[in-house]
């Protein structure tokens, strides 16, 4: 029969069943095991015997060495059953504490020297620690050693109600800790997972469109002859200065060379004019192909989320891009103005402001006053083109239950190739939170 060797800690003297009422096949099924009590232990032992802290633990102390006591004056080895027996080691290790990361001022790690020194002297793998200690379990781990445990059935019954009493504390501890915390999640405005987007055929201008606009727009705009003269005012408009220079007849004809520019402007105006109209057709067929992609950042939880970083994950088929890149609808340019007669000009008036006669017709406009804006609380989508898209959001804090909405992006689907149906993965990390958050959102074409 395979034999494991076991180092017990002090706990298992006084939280549980003497090692003799304890049914080891439990705890090491089908083994020959050699239990190992060591000096540290015994020096822990007593010194609870000794400690005024509680009678109980000084009663169990005491009644602990007495039965170490009557086995050392047993003869060796200390036979429980068939399969278990007792051994004493009666020094404590004899190993390089600092080669192996061991200080000698610290109980545990004499346990863990025994443990390395009975390695070496058994030459087999078998060789465990039997504690319930979290810290003395990792550190056995760290040096290459498992750790095994006594069953709950074998604690000592005032041991198993307050064992049982402080799994139901923690428990209810870590229900409180689930809720005080932030529960953070990303979704479309109204709190869906979806977005349901439709998209719908531009209106196409044809070449006979875009024809006949032209016709219409030439008719509007006629060109000057060279003889073009102003047309008089009417009774009720004329002035003082028009009275003057009536008499002058060439001053209610246009100049000659104003209407030549005039002239050429209408051309730029006309060629100016198709072309805009071509790029406005493009413009609408981009549009048609474009959506907006308004993402909000919820905290269901019942307290702040600080620091936040929101990572997402766009699939590839469209154009992903930042607000200020999208493309402004094409301006009309306009006709040039017609050019004026003398008499014209003088039928209009002069300004007031032209002869000094407005005071505040030389003060600057400084427009409304602007405080400057302090820090966002959201930045703007840091976006990088891979095969794909990755894009970072960062987030100061998200108030619980409170919506965080993020800057608006926009996707645009290549007219020819055209729109499709596709998700987003997230996942939102933030420095109050012990894990990131994954999930997923479906923008359905």
């Amino acid at each position: 029969m395979e034999a494991v060797f076991a180092i017990l800690d002090t706990n298992t003297f006084l939280h549980y069943l003497s090692l003799e009422q304890i049914d080891w096949s439990d705890v090491f099924p089908g083994k020959q095991v050699v239990l190992f009590v060591c000096p540290p232990v015994i020096r822990e032992l007593n010194k609870h015997k000794d400690a005024p802290r509680t009678a109980k633990l000084r009663d169990r102390a005491s009644a602990a060495l007495r039965r170490l006591d009557a086995w050392a004056d047993s003869p060796s080895p200390v036979v429980l059953s068939n399969a278990v027996e007792i051994r004493f080691t009666i020094h404590d290790a004899r190993i390089d504490f600092a080669a192996h990361h061991l200080v000698r001022e610290i109980a545990d790690d004499h346990l863990i020297a025994a443990l390395i020194e009975l390695q070496g002297e058994v030459s087999t793998s078998s060789v465990v620690l039997l504690t319930r200690d979290t810290g003395l379990k990792l550190k056995a781990k760290a040096h290459g050693f498992s750790a095994a445990a006594l069953p709950d059935t074998a604690l000592l019954p005032e041991d198993a109600l307050l064992s049982e009493k402080r799994i139901k504390e923690l428990e209810a501890q870590v229900r409180e800790l689930e809720n005080a915390r932030p529960k953070l999640r990303l979704a479309f405005p109204g709190a869906s997972d979806h977005l349901a987007l439709r998209f719908q055929r531009a209106e196409i201008l044809s070449d006979a469109d875009i024809a006949t606009r032209m016709a219409e727009l030439r008719n509007q705009h006629p060109k000057m002859s060279a003889s073009a003269k102003t047309t008089p005012p009417s009774e009720g408009t004329q002035t003082m200065l028009y009275a003057l220079l009536s008499g002058a007849s060439q001053l209610g004809a246009v100049d000659p060379e104003s209407i030549k520019k005039y002239n050429e402007g209408l051309d730029s105006f006309f060629t100016g004019y198709e072309k805009y109209l071509n790029k406005l057709a493009h413009f609408y067929a981009w549009e048609s192909q474009t959506a907006a992609i308004n993402l909000v950042l919820f905290n269901e939880g019942s307290k702040p989320a600080d620091d936040v970083d929101i990572f997402m994950h766009f699939p590839d088929g469209f154009e992903l891009f930042e607000e200020h890149e999208y493309n402004k609808e094409p301006e009309a340019p306009k006709a040039p103005a017609k050019p004026k007669s003398i008499l014209e000009q003088a039928r209009v008036g002069i300004p007031m402001a032209a002869l000094g006669l407005d005071r505040y017709a030389y003060l600057p406009d400084l427009g409304p006053v602007r405080m400057p804006a302090g820090p966002s609380n959201v930045s703007g989508p840091k976006i990088k083109r891979t095969n794909s898209y990755d894009v970072k959001v960062h987030v100061e804090r998200a108030k619980h239950g409170i919506e965080v909405a993020l800057d608006v992006m926009y996707i645009t689907f290549d007219p020819a190739a055209g729109a499709r149906s596709f998700a987003i993965k997230y996942a939102i990390h933030a420095s109050n939170l012990p894990t990131h958050v994954n999930g997923t959102l479906n923008v359905v074409v």
